[in-house]
């Protein structure tokens, strides 16, 4: 995956652990090609697309004050 992302988001910046740590976290939440997966808080939405593939549907929900 790619992303152009502004100058102020929050972003990973070490992508190879970024991986090894969402693939741990796929892995930990056992999640299945019915389900809809809810990523609250989700910023630029990294986790949710990384997710996607293994679920029916994913929400991400973003909260800016």
């Amino acid at each position: 995956m790619s992303f152009k992302i502004s100058a102020s988001s929050f972003f990973q910046v070490n992508p190879l652990q970024t991986e090894v740590l969402y693939n741990k976290a796929l892995e930990l939440a056992r999640i299945k090609n019915n389900e809809t997966v809810v990523d609250a808080y989700c910023g630029i939405g990294t986790i949710a697309l990384f997710f996607a593939h293994q679920a029916k549907q994913v929400i991400g929900v973003e909260v800016i004050a």
